[in-house]
C-alpha cells in the first residue's frame, strides 16, 4: 500500500534567496528567528474509484524574520505556558495523593 502526494509551491518573498525555499530545514511551526513558514492551501482528492490514491497540495510560504519585540513576546508566552501547565500537574499530583490518602484511611467520598 503506498501513498504519493506531490507538492505546488507558492513563494512570497521578502528578500529572500530562492535557495531558502529549497531548505526544508528552515521550516518552522513559528517564526523563530529566519524561518520559512508554510501552510496548506487547497489539495486535490484522490480518485479512489479509479483507484488512484495521489493526491496534490497546494502550499503557500513565507520567508520570515522574528523581531526583537516579537521574540521577547513569544519567549513571555512560552514561559507562561510552561508555567500555567506545571501548576496544573502539580494540582493534579496533588488530588491524586490525597485521594490515595483518603482511600488507606478508608475514608470515601460520596460525590452524590
Amino acid at each position: 500500500m503506498s501513498v504519493s502526494a506531490s507538492f505546488s509551491f507558492k513563494r512570497r518573498r521578502l528578500l529572500t534567496p530562492a535557495g531558502d525555499f529549497n531548505n526544508l530545514a528552515k521550516y518552522k511551526p513559528q517564526a523563530i528567528d529566519h524561518s520559512i513558514l508554510a501552510w496548506p492551501v487547497d489539495h486535490t482528492r484522490p480518485h479512489r474509484d479509479l483507484g488512484k490514491r495521489d493526491i496534490t497540495f497546494k502550499i503557500e510560504a513565507m520567508s520570515v524574520t522574528e523581531t526583537d519585540d516579537g521574540k521577547k513576546a513569544r519567549l513571555m508566552w512560552e514561559k507562561m505556558h510552561r508555567m500555567i501547565k506545571r501548576n496544573e500537574r502539580k494540582q493534579q499530583r496533588e488530588d491524586r495523593a490525597k485521594a490515595k490518602q483518603d482511600m488507606q484511611e478508608g475514608r470515601v467520598r460520596d460525590e452524590l
